[in-house]
């Protein structure tokens, strides 16, 4: 995904936006990365000095959060990091993360137990989006894929995404996502293209969090 490639008028009302692959460095200037209605971006950088990759998330105003550092992981194998948003007392983990194509399925998810062990009694609504590099169209085909997606259903998580999200002229892959523990409370699942290079710009969780309490 392409980062911080968005409109700073958007047209729609989206609780939160998940950017992967931002390749920021430290001494990138944010402030021009900002989103009319939406606090600063929450950013991870991937922890090399090229300051490739990378992850971020912006949280609509109408919203407080805290990030919650506990669950956050940075390594050049990974990167997660979320956030809690809270609202009429009720609150919310939003994730985002990155695994590069060539890290090992099994690893990256055996990182990601880990992180979700720490949510085992939540009762909190999760949602977790990012660019997993992890086809999903192969899941009955292909063991690790497999096991990775029966890993995520063990937590509940369940993908909101179907369809390709990168397509290119002799293939079409389901690589990105949004995986969520509440399906009811989702709006709208929406991947923005970018027809140029037949990729996801970024993605996007469309909740109307409001009509829910």
């Amino acid at each position: 995904m392409i980062s911080f490639v968005i409109s700073p008028h958007l047209t729609f009302i989206s609780t939160f936006i998940a950017l992967s692959e931002t390749w920021l460095k430290e001494k990138n200037d944010v402030s021009s990365s900002s989103l009319d209605n939406y606090h600063e971006p929450i950013i991870l950088n991937r922890p090399n000095e090229d300051g490739g990759c990378g992850i971020a998330l912006y949280i609509h105003n109408n919203y407080t959060y805290r990030v919650q550092n506990d669950l956050t992981h940075n390594s050049n194998d990974s990167q997660f990091l979320f956030a809690e948003i809270v609202k009429y007392n009720i609150s919310t983990l939003i994730g985002v993360s990155y695994k590069p194509p060539n890290v090992n399925i099994d690893s990256y998810s055996l990182i990601l137990s880990n992180l979700l062990d720490k949510l085992e009694n939540t009762s909190k609504n999760i949602f977790i989006a990012g660019d997993f590099n992890i086809d999903l169209l192969k899941s009955e085909n292909n063991e690790e894929t497999n096991s990775f997606f029966n890993n995520l259903l063990t937590y509940s998580l369940f993908p909101t995404i179907v369809k390709p999200t990168r397509i290119t002229s002799h293939s079409a892959t389901l690589i990105d996502n949004i995986f969520t523990n509440s399906l009811t409370w989702l709006t709208l699942s929406n991947l923005v293209f970018c027809t140029m290079i037949f990729r996801t710009t970024f993605l996007s969780l469309l909740s109307n969090m409001e009509q829910n309490y």
